[in-house]
Parts: C-alpha cells; structure tokens; sequence
C-alpha cells in the first residue's frame, strides 16, 4: 500500500508596515528640542507671581469686566482723580482677568507660560526659516531667551507684545526663506498674500493688548528706511529709482497699511500720539526700569556681550550687511542705553538681524571640518524613529500633567501661597488689613500699591500704584517719593493729604519706618518681618496750617 503524505501548508510571510506616515518619525535632534520646550514651559509654569503691577493690570481687567466700559481716569487711586487715562493694554488687561476667573490664581502664570512658550516656538520657526537649520533655529531662540533672562520672569501684559513682535518678524520672513535669500536673484515679491493679511491683523491686536506695537512700527520703520538707502546707493542717489523701486513700494504700503490697522481701538489716533509721549513723562525717571543702564548691570553686560558678537559675525560673514540691519541694530541698542526695559525687544531684532550672518558661517564651519576628512561616526540611532515620536508625545504631556495649571483637571495638591506669590508680596500684611480695614487715605510703597487695589478691603484708599505713576499729578508723585524716603516735612505731607495708615517696606524704607514709629499721635498697629503698620491715633488734628502749606509748596517749586 503506498504511503500516505499529509500535505505541507505554506503560510505565506506577513510583511508589517507603518500605518503613520514616515514624517511624523521624528529624529534625536528634534526629541532634544522637544524636552527644551518642555522643560521652558515647565519652568515658566513654576515662576511665582511678582508682586508688583500685574495685580494693577488684572484689577484693571476686573474693573472693566464688571463695569463694562473703560475707565476714564484711575479707579484705584483717588489722588490722581480727574487726570484723564488711556488704557493702551486694556485688551491684555481684560484676557489676564478672565484667566484669573476660569483658572483661579494658576490661571495667571498658565497663561504668562503659554505665552513665552508660542513666542519662543515663533523665533525658533522664523530663525530656522532664515538659517536653513533646525538646530540654528533652536539655537537662536535660547539665545534670544538668554538675552532678555533679566526680564524673563516678569509677568504682565507685556507678554502679549512680544508675541505680536516675534510673529511680526516671522511675517517679513517666511515669503523669503533662506533658499531665496541665497538665489541668483529676486524669486518674487517681498511680501505673499498671507503677510499681506496677517500684518494688519497683528497690528489690529497688538496695538489693543499693549502699547509697545509701536515697536512694531519702528520694526517697518527700519525696514522702508533701510530699502529707500539702499536703493539710493546702488542707483547713486537717483530718485526715479528710488520711487520706481517695487520692494520699496511694498514697505511704504504695508508700513501704511499696518499703522492704519492700529488705529482700531477705542482711542483712536490717541492711543497711538499717547504712547508715543508717555516716555517722556518725567515720573517715569523715578521708575528703575525705565533707567538708563549701568554698564556693569545684567543689562548692560548682555548689551555689551551681543554686540562683541555681532562684531565677530561680521569679521566672518560673507552675507553682506543691508542699511535696515544696522538701523535695526544700532537704532534698538540705543533704546537700551535710554530705557532699560528695552532689552526685551532688542533681543529678538538682534537674532532676526543675526540669524543671516549665523548661517553663513556655520555653512563654512561645516565645510571646513568635512575637508578635514574625520572619520564620520555611525549616527544611524539619531535618524528618525518613531520611538523618538513615542517619547517627544510623553514628554509634552507630562509638561502638562506635572505643571500647577493640571491641578484642576486632574487633581492633586495645589501650590500653597508660599509657592505662587514672590517673597516679596505682603501676604500677612493684607490678612490684617482685610481684618482690620483702614479708615481713609493710607500711605504705602508704590509696588505694593497694585495688590493691595487688588486683594486688600474693598473701597482701600491706596496712595500709589505702579499703574498710577504716569497719571499722578507731579506735586503728588514728588510728595509721595518724599514720604517714601523719609525726607523733612514727613509730618506735614501727612498732614496735607489726610493720611490716617502708613505702611513702608522695614527693610527698603528704612528712614520712613524709623519716622513713623517715632510720629506723636501714632501707634504701632500691626509689624511682622516685611511689613510695619502705624495708624493715627483717633481724635488727632490733621489740618496743617495756612503758613506751612505755603512753606511746604515754595519748596516743591
């Protein structure tokens, strides 16, 4: 009987395939980039609130909200009563204060965070569109960061200003990526159809959420002045040429177009002639940001570092230098040398001017190690993978899973007011006050004055805010700078303005401290390791006489 063969079944191979699609594998260099971002945006999440003026913004944003309507002069501060105000941030001021109420205090440094973050990640694209490289790109927004470090942690509405700044530079670069910079010619117009758009709609937001969209102007400024130079110079002065210029035209009309889209706001041409003066109100020249830097400041240090190398780029580029970018360079830093708060906005037109000049010689640094002929390592582990994706997913989701901000969501213990507020803000001091609420005008430290608008008793007669130092008439401001320090006729300012509560800082208003415990008719009311009370015993005069008052005003003039 012949043998019996079970027949062989031949399975055939599975061949496994990617159901993504091979660009969302990401490589090493872009999961490095993704814990950088990460580990920014946890860190901004963890800064504590300072205690200076951003309460005066967010109980600005309140005001309006549950009045509906702008302020016409400062609600907080009865002493600069019928002085006119512009809010040039009220747009900014009202977001900060609907963050507060969705979010409660984390609210606050969530949405600070958030901002920086789309900031940098807007310098990072516009730095890579202009290098070519992504690690140029990355590189260039740290350093943009480092920069502005001695203002980095300052939350207020600010933030919203130089959002619009780096998504205005991105406008002016993303229509000519480094490809058509480096071609043999012009690949088309200056500006697309998106910049044409999108510039207006910047300037339309930006000039409601913070008055520095004037920087902006200045940015378009430089551009148009730099183009008509240059225009001038190759055609030796012609002014056909220069009128007939087609990339000229294009800055002339969007210049216009943009300063047109500020003028949407409830001021008017107002807002724009107000921010342009406030500058020059002289008491700001009390305010330390708004000194003149020393050279052996934060500031001035990073002032002095970029410009050494800005000087070494140019020793060793070969991209040539246009009239807009010594405008740009040279017109920001002399920004900073009169106003220190400057340095914020300087550190991204530096990198925008830089990012050029950063290219170039990274290309000949890159070909001059490749004629070294090195032996070249096996990298193969650093391309893309989807592990790198896996783990670039994780780390953006334990950014947020690990910041304050998913307390709500998620559950856990949130940060005590140790961790949230600055070491600086008079938390005890406002428990006292809430319990025992001043009657009348009270002097306080100007920096103190916006929380305590914000948190302290209802209807408290504050005597400055930061917020209120440019609309404070002048005799008030110099009083109130007088009283601060401690100076002669302490008894009579008290006087004349009715002050029943003094409140000073112990260690920073040291001689006023000393004065006020030693006032006749005063006592001690309330005193922890930040903070000294001194009330007005009742029943005391406080009407100064005719004699003083006119000894006190010669000596004012």
């Amino acid at each position: 009987m012949p043998a019996i063969h079970d027949p062989v079944t031949t399975t055939p191979a599975v061949e496994l395939t990617s159901v993504l699609d091979a660009r969302f594998a990401v490589s090493l260099k872009h999961l490095l980039a993704v814990l950088w971002f990460s580990a920014f945006y946890l860190y901004y999440a963890f800064i504590p609130i300072h205690h200076t003026d951003i309460w005066g913004h967010i109980a600005y944003g309140e005001w309006m909200l549950s009045h509906r309507a702008l302020p016409a002069e400062d609600p907080f501060v009865t002493l600069a009563g019928g002085v006119p105000i512009t809010c040039t941030a009220w747009l900014g001021q009202i977001v900060y204060a609907v963050a507060g109420e969705l979010g409660g205090v984390e609210g606050y440094p969530f949405l600070f965070a958030l901002l920086s973050l789309i900031t940098y990640l807007v310098v990072a694209r516009t730095s890579f569109l202009q290098t070519g490289g992504f690690g140029l790109g990355v590189g260039l927004s740290i350093f943009a960061w480092l920069l502005n470090f001695s203002r980095h942690r300052v939350i207020r509405p600010e933030a919203f200003g130089l959002l619009a700044c780096a998504v205005l530079l991105w406008l002016l670069v993303r229509d000519r990526p480094w490809r058509a910079i480096r071609g043999a010619g012009e690949s088309g117009p200056r500006f697309g159809l998106t910049t044409w758009i999108g510039m207006p709609v910047v300037f339309a937001l930006w000039a409601n959420l913070h008055g520095s969209f004037i920087v902006g102007l200045l940015i378009l400024g430089c551009g148009l002045a730099g183009r008509a130079l240059e225009v001038a110079w190759i055609s030796r002065g012609s002014l056909r040429a220069i009128l007939s210029d087609r990339e000229l035209r294009s800055w002339l009309w969007l210049t216009e177009l943009s300063f047109a889209a500020t003028l949407l706001n409830p001021y008017g041409m107002d807002l724009v002639l107000n921010t342009i003066i406030f500058p020059s109100n002289p008491n700001l020249n009390d305010v330390v940001e708004w000194f003149r830097p020393d050279i052996m400041s934060v500031e001035g240090l990073l002032l002095a570092g970029s410009l050494v190398c800005w000087m070494v780029l140019l020793r060793h580029s070969r991209v040539p230098v246009t009239p807009a970018q010594v405008l740009l360079i040279g017109g920001f830093a002399l920004l900073v040398l009169l106003r220190v708060r400057m340095i914020a906005w300087y550190s991204m037109i530096f990198v925008y001017v830089a990012a050029p000049h950063v290219a170039d010689v990274s290309a000949r640094c890159r070909a001059w190690l490749h004629s070294l002929d090195l032996p070249h390592a096996d990298l193969g582990w650093a391309g893309p993978s989807f592990r790198y994706t896996a783990i670039s997913l994780l780390l953006v989701w334990l950014a947020f899973v690990f910041s304050p901000a998913s307390t709500p969501l998620f559950g856990g213990k949130p940060r005590t007011d140790r961790h949230r507020y600055s070491h600086e803000t008079p938390l005890a001091l406002t428990k006292f006050l809430n319990e025992h609420p001043p009657v009348g005008q009270i002097m306080n430290p100007q920096w103190w004055g916006d929380w305590l608008a914000f948190k302290g008793p209802r209807d408290l007669q504050v005597f400055m805010t930061t917020n209120a130092v440019h609309v404070a008439p002048r005799r008030v401001w110099l009083d109130y700078l007088a009283l601060a320090r401690g100076d002669e006729g302490f008894q009579r300012r008290l006087d004349r303005y009715r002050i029943n509560t003094i409140i000073v800082h112990k260690e920073l208003q040291a001689p006023a401290a000393r004065l006020a415990r030693g006032l006749t008719g005063w006592k001690v009311a309330y005193e922890d390791d930040l903070a000294l009370v001194v009330e007005r015993v009742p029943d005391q005069p406080t009407e100064e006489s005719p004699a003083a008052e006119a000894t006190e005003t010669a000596n004012v003039e």
